[in-house]
């Protein structure tokens, strides 16, 4: 007989929590999908395709329309290279959500306690849809597991897929936490963003130092204070 021990739900340790036997049976651990790098090539395969040279003849257009000079040594590229910039900012709103969301099923694993899991310092940027100029974001998801995880660079990928595309920060924020509430059936799941937004940095106000801040919480960490707090204070501390 194995020696079986209990974890307590949601509860810290400053050391790191070593894996016992529990009771819980051992199941042959279901082989992934996809590697990571097979995992992006089949989504970019399966995306709508825009027309490159048609983005970069608008970009022409408006370039002359400033009374920019396309002739130029270091402008001559540069409608072409606008074009695909703006392609590789607004890729995740031409990803396919029902494939996306079967491959991370296929990653997630079986789960061992209730601990929070935390995952913070994903940074992205995505394009403000008012002015299509970047907002730089540093993204925070955590989550109260119940049955089921994944992997840390699987919350990362999950995060550049929302945030790549024309966006605004608090809906970036509930399309994440609604994505992994959808995949992982947690107890509860939060996600924080603290944004700098360049359309209120260059233009406007041009307000160089303040940061929007969005916190979106599901579940547990919205019914219960205690856990709240303890997520933020948590996060705080680092």
């Amino acid at each position: 007989m194995g020696r079986t021990s209990t974890t307590k739900a949601w509860k810290f340790t400053k050391k790191r929590p070593r894996i016992r036997a529990t009771s819980v049976p051992r199941t042959k651990p279901q082989r992934s999908l996809f590697t990571a790098g097979r995992y992006w090539r089949t989504v970019l395969r399966n995306m709508a395709k825009p027309d490159l040279d048609k983005i970069a003849a608008h970009y022409s257009g408006i370039l002359k329309e400033l009374g920019a000079d396309l002739d130029s040594e270091g402008l001559k590229e540069t409608p072409l290279r606008a074009a695909k910039a703006l392609l590789e900012m607004t890729e995740g709103s031409r990803m396919e959500t029902d494939q996306l969301t079967k491959m991370f099923r296929a990653e997630c694993k079986t789960a061992i306690c209730h601990d929070m899991v935390i995952v913070e310092g994903i940074n992205e940027v995505g394009l403000c849809e008012h002015h299509l100029l970047p907002i730089t974001m540093n993204i925070t998801i955590a989550y109260i597991p119940d049955k089921k995880i994944l992997g840390l660079s699987k919350l990362s990928r999950i995060a550049g897929y929302f945030a790549r595309r024309l966006q605004n920060q608090e809906r970036t924020a509930h399309l994440i936490a609604a994505f992994m509430e959808q995949i992982v059936e947690p107890l509860g799941v939060a996600v924080l963003i603290d944004g700098k937004h360049m359309c209120a940095m260059a233009r406007g106000v041009r307000d160089t130092h303040s940061v929007m801040k969005v916190n979106v919480m599901h579940g547990a960490f919205q019914k219960d204070q205690n856990l709240r707090n303890e997520l933020l204070a948590r996060l705080s501390a680092a």
